[in-house]
């Protein structure tokens, strides 16, 4: 059903996050200012710069550098499927015209039960963006809904009770671009629990970055 925030892992290439010992970097040598050439283009930002910085969603920081994943049988094989369902996945995105996409896992140092989730995917065009958020988020996919101001067509949808983990999510589209931020946690630490206004924060802020931005 497309990468979200729910259960003890986050959806994203079927691997669990890795634990980091700083903030910041989060030792991957990375910086969280974009190099010069990627705003070259005017109006432009390549795929890696549409998804969230570490320190934008509830102190999380990334657990290594975006990378692109291009072609919907390859995006479709990271989705932590079973075998059998991961052909029609791809065909659902091959029908949909996914190009390509990037997934972050982000983490909560020195805390395994607190992480978090920004993606990525570019369509073919803006109908088949929506199409994507309608059919990870609409109605009948299980979720429970929230409000979300500030973003056109955002949509906000969490996890019910009944499990260990609570998975937030925000999901929009903009252009022939879908995005979703989420947060993930323990259900039995209070503590690390994600408000709904601060995955609401992280995706305004991403939103503010990447909207009417052409790819470079």
């Amino acid at each position: 059903m497309g990468r979200t925030v729910i259960g003890a892992l986050v959806a994203a290439g079927a691997c669990a996050i890795v634990a980091l010992g700083a903030y910041g970097n989060g030792g991957t040598g990375e910086s969280d200012t974009p190099p010069a050439h990627a705003f070259d283009a005017v109006g432009a930002l390549p795929l890696v710069e549409r998804v969230l910085r570490s320190g934008d969603l509830a102190m999380m920081v990334r657990t290594s550098p975006p990378t692109v994943t291009a072609g919907a049988d390859a995006w479709a094989a990271g989705e932590g499927l079973q075998p059998g369902a991961i052909a029609n996945e791809a065909d659902r995105l091959t029908a949909l015209g996914f190009v390509e996409g990037v997934d972050e896992n982000l983490k909560t140092p020195g805390n395994g039960d607190r992480f978090g989730l920004s993606l990525v995917e570019r369509f073919a065009s803006p109908g088949a963006a929506k199409a994507e958020l309608q059919h990870v988020a609409g109605p009948g996919t299980g979720w429970t809904y929230f409000a979300v101001t500030g973003i056109p067509s955002a949509r906000g949808f969490e996890s019910g009770g009944g499990s260990r983990y609570g998975g937030r999510n925000v999901a929009f589209t903009d252009g022939s671009f879908y995005y979703l931020v989420g947060a993930g946690w323990s259900r039995a630490k209070a503590a690390d629990k994600v408000s709904r206004a601060g995955v609401i924060a992280a995706a305004r802020l991403l939103y503010g970055r990447v909207r009417g931005h052409a790819i470079l």
